[in-house]
């Protein structure tokens, strides 16, 4: 089920529909949100929502929230930063969603193939990448509140959207190595981490080194949260080669 044409709507509108769904409609959750459009599925049972589909719509869901907060950041849009706290709550849903899935493939193996799980042996490796898109999903939502309390202007603000574009390029390669199996392509997103960590230390020394600069406390939380979720996205590559290999191996 799509809703489509929702630029217009305001957050008030689609907090109604969302709450609306959780309360009346059951099994039925918001799969993938943006600006424009809300996609909502019917979760019946393991079968209608296997375990690689689900960490998708979460991190579609994550990515979403991150470009828009990088919008928000650029044009001090403090409501759409509203609704990207409000869109955390999704997140968690599925987060919570995939542990039931792994917990219980722990519990009864033969649920394994329902669920898309080949190789119980990988349970370890997939709760691991769905709790760093989970705390990736919680540093988004901390740069939303911090970008609501801010009240004034940003001082190196195009070297804080660089890293912030880089970073979640970063994130979304991440997630995309989980599908390539591609050693290279792996390796390659976490280098990149470290590219964006030297930007972040960058940004850091310059804004400390200003003698009459105050360093405020939203500022400094924004560069470190993103800084946070490039490690984090280097987390998710390291883990799908080792699941890689586990796989091969097989």
């Amino acid at each position: 089920m799509k809703r489509k044409g929702m630029k217009g709507s305001s957050t008030t509108d689609r907090k109604f529909i969302k709450d609306t769904v959780r309360q009346r409609l059951i099994g039925l959750e918001v799969l993938e949100e943006s600006g424009n459009e809300l996609v909502l599925q019917s979760f019946l049972n393991y079968g209608d929502l296997p375990l690689d589909k689900a960490m998708k719509s979460m991190s579609r869901l994550v990515s979403s929230m991150l470009d828009d907060a990088i919008r928000a950041l650029h044009d001090n849009d403090r409501e759409l930063a509203q609704d990207i706290i409000q869109r955390d709550d999704e997140v968690d849903r599925f987060y919570l969603l995939t542990v039931r899935q792994i917990k219980a493939v722990l519990e009864d193996p033969s649920l394994s193939e329902k669920i898309g799980i080949s190789n119980p042996r990988t349970c370890l490796g997939y709760r691991l990448i769905t709790k760093s898109i989970e705390r990736i999903g919680d540093h988004v939502e901390r740069i939303a509140q911090n970008i609501v309390r801010i009240d004034h202007g940003i001082e190196e603000k195009d070297q804080i959207l660089k890293l912030a574009r880089f970073v979640s390029t970063i994130f979304n390669d991440a997630i995309q190595s989980l599908s390539k199996n591609d050693l290279k392509f792996s390796n390659n997103v976490i280098s990149n981490t470290k590219k964006a960590s030297d930007l972040y230390e960058t940004i850091d020394e310059k804004k400390r080194n200003k003698t009459d600069y105050i360093y405020e406390t939203e500022i400094r939380s924004i560069i470190v949260s993103l800084h946070r979720i490039s490690e984090y996205s280097a987390d998710i590559a390291e883990i799908s080669i080792n699941i890689g290999v586990e796989k091969h191996q097989d």
